[in-house]
Parts: C-alpha cells; structure tokens; sequence
C-alpha cells in the first residue's frame, strides 16, 4: 500500500451534519478550509496564528450556511493529532 501524503487542513463542524436544504452542489466551502503549503514546518504558535488567519473566509461569510452555525474549527495537524479552537478561530 503507497504512502499517502497527509496535508494539513481545517475541518469545520457546525450545529447539523446535514445541510438544509439538500441542494445538488458542493459543500466543501463549508466544511473545510485549506491551510498555506509548509504550515506543518512552522512552529506551533505560528502554526496556529496562520490557522486563524485562514478561518477569517469563512467567518466572513454573511449567513450560517446550510449546516447552521459554526460550532468550532478542528485543526487537523496529521492523521492523528488536531487541535480544537473555537468559533472565532482562537485555541483557548
């Protein structure tokens, strides 16, 4: 089995897992946010200042969205550790 490469990502979770309504399109705005290429080299507080900074889109975004509001951010470091932070991006 090849090695896949894991690339560091934010996972959103909101108040539904299932949109309302269920429309035909793509829901990845919603649900994931990407991360600057070579985030994972950066030293931890810098890893999570960029992390914040990259949830600002998303927060920005005038209405709840189709799954409700946002609950909190998951920062996703690898496939075994992430790191939780809260609606407005901050690591508490």
């Amino acid at each position: 089995m090849p090695n896949r490469v894991f690339v560091p990502h934010i996972v959103v979770h909101h108040r539904r897992r299932i949109p309302h309504p269920i429309l035909p399109v793509c829901y990845k705005y919603f649900l994931v946010v990407s991360l600057p290429i070579g985030i994972a080299a950066l030293p931890r507080t810098e890893q999570l200042s960029a992390a914040k900074g990259a949830t600002v889109r998303r927060q920005a975004y005038p209405f709840s969205g189709p799954f409700g509001p946002i609950v909190a951010f998951e920062y996703r470091m690898s496939d075994r550790c992430s790191i939780y932070l809260n609606p407005e991006g901050d690591f508490a």
